[in-house]
């Protein structure tokens, strides 16, 4: 199911690859990244990824995403 979002990220790690449109926000509260579509503005998917997410990074051909956590 996608949602729309209404509101700002705040507090969040965002790492958007201009290619795909795509950015990949860090939910430290919820211990997951959400995917979103830039041109739309919809969360295409969230991620879980362990606990206190707090850094991403794309590789340089944009295939790959990296996150960084705080602790897990």
């Amino acid at each position: 199911m996608k949602n729309t979002i209404f509101t700002t990220v705040i507090l969040s790690v965002v790492c958007i690859l201009s290619v795909a449109q795509t950015a990949y926000i860090t939910n430290g509260g919820s211990n997951d990244v959400s995917v979103i579509n830039v041109a739309t503005h919809t969360v295409l998917t969230t991620i879980p990824v362990g606990l206190n997410p707090d850094g991403v990074s794309a590789s340089q051909d944009g295939t790959k995403v990296y996150i960084a956590n705080s602790s897990s």
